[in-house]
């Protein structure tokens, strides 16, 4: 009994302590709100939120008392991504590139209303993110049917969060 009261106590002290982390994702909401969307899959979701809570001054290489820029490349699953951090820790830009991953549901029930009888054989999404100027989603897509290939790209504001794709072949 001693050593169940014990290894409660201690669980919940650990509890606690990890509750009181904190973590500053303000100086990096702007690349949330822009970049991280509800639609996209878990993995790219995951990596993204790698990429907005990642603390440059743990990074080898950092030095405080110079104000400077620092480029992080972050690679998961069929993830990279280059990010520029500024000496704060300030998403400046970031160039995101996914091989194979979900696509947006919106966007294969758009696909696949256009073009009956084929199947996605590939995708490569890629993301491009600058703090200052406007960001945007790219997906290039390969179909497939019998021995015949398409393919086509889809471009969208991330503004817009992906409610709307423009065909950009």
């Amino acid at each position: 009994m001693k050593t169940l009261c014990a290894s409660i106590l201690l669980i919940s002290f650990n509890l606690t302590l990890i509750a009181q982390i904190e973590f500053d994702v303000t100086k990096n909401m702007n690349y949330f709100n822009e970049v991280v969307s509800d639609v996209e899959s878990k993995n790219i979701k995951k990596i993204q939120n790698i990429v907005a809570n990642y603390d440059i001054t743990n990074a080898d290489g950092f030095n405080s008392k110079k104000s400077s820029t620092y480029d992080v490349i972050f690679k998961k699953y069929n993830c990279k991504i280059l990010t520029t951090y500024d000496s704060e820790g300030k998403i400046l830009n970031s160039n995101e590139v996914y091989t194979d991953m979900r696509l947006p549901i919106s966007l294969m029930k758009q696909i696949l209303k256009e073009n009956k009888k084929w199947y996605v054989s590939s995708n490569i999404q890629t993301i491009k993110y600058h703090h200052k100027k406007n960001s945007y989603k790219l997906y290039q897509i390969e179909l497939r049917m019998d021995n015949k290939i398409k393919q086509l790209k889809f471009k969208t504001n991330t503004k817009n969060n992906n409610k709307s794709y423009v065909v950009s072949n």
